[in-house]
């Protein structure tokens, strides 16, 4: 961190650099893992949830262990992997803040060091024109949640019909 005016520019380049890291892995993710995460595993878990609520009597029951862990395995991975992009988001914004704090305790070029952190912009896991912020996880699993109530109560008004 910033203690004096002499290490500032090894902060301010090692967030730079953390930044050019970060649109880097944002390039890759982006195409290929973000996809997979973000639609596959929801569309997993809706099944595994469905198949354990609703065709447990109709599946032999070694079988039907699978669908309920693999339910839960989706719903871990939902839940685990976007809260942790979701922190990049949050910790870069508390690191930034904090950069601010102990610039403003520096007494020289105090007006560069401010434009220099300035200029530096909170890292983000992005899919699409959009990002990952804290809310995402809550939002998936209220997804998930309400898919398989609508399959169920589809399923459940067609057999009463």
């Amino acid at each position: 961190m910033i203690r004096n005016g002499h290490n500032k520019e090894e902060c301010i380049h090692l967030y730079r650099s953390m930044q050019i890291l970060e649109k880097i892995f944002n390039d890759f993710v982006r195409e290929r893992v973000l996809p997979a995460i973000l639609f596959c595993t929801p569309a997993v878990q809706v099944v595994g949830m469905y198949v354990g609520i609703n065709l447990q009597s109709e599946i032999a029951m070694p079988g039907f262990l699978v669908f309920p862990l693999i339910g839960v395995d989706a719903a871990v991975c939902n839940i685990l992997v976007v809260t942790m992009a979701s922190w990049i988001y949050k910790r870069s914004q508390k690191l930034i803040l904090l950069l601010k704090k102990r610039a403003a305790r520096i007494p020289s070029q105090k007006a560069l060091i401010k434009r220099q952190i300035r200029s530096c912009s909170e890292m983000r896991v992005k899919f699409g024109s959009n990002f990952i912020d804290r809310g995402t996880p809550l939002v998936i699993q209220n997804f998930c949640i309400n898919q398989t109530m609508t399959l169920t109560l589809i399923t459940a008004k067609r057999d009463i019909v």
